[in-house]
């Protein structure tokens, strides 16, 4: 599974998207609690609302996402 480069920047961690694990089969529940055990968390983007002009544009907004947050060394594990 690719990591999720794009959110939580913390040096020595990866970000995995709930969604990708439940993709790929995975237990996410049982999946938190293998991070929580290694030192890692879970977290949530936060939604946001776009602004614009016209019916494309005009007041969407994005849902949140889980995701676990990982060390590094953890994944060798």
């Amino acid at each position: 599974m690719q990591p999720s480069v794009f959110i939580d920047r913390t040096p020595g961690t990866v970000a995995l998207l709930r969604s990708r694990v439940e993709e790929a089969g995975g237990d996410p529940d049982a999946v938190a609690e293998w991070v929580k055990a290694r030192g890692g968390h879970v977290d949530q983007t936060q939604s946001y609302r776009r602004r614009g002009v016209g019916a494309r544009y005009g007041g969407r907004e994005s849902v949140s996402e889980q995701f676990y947050v990982v060390p590094t060394e953890a994944l060798s594990q």
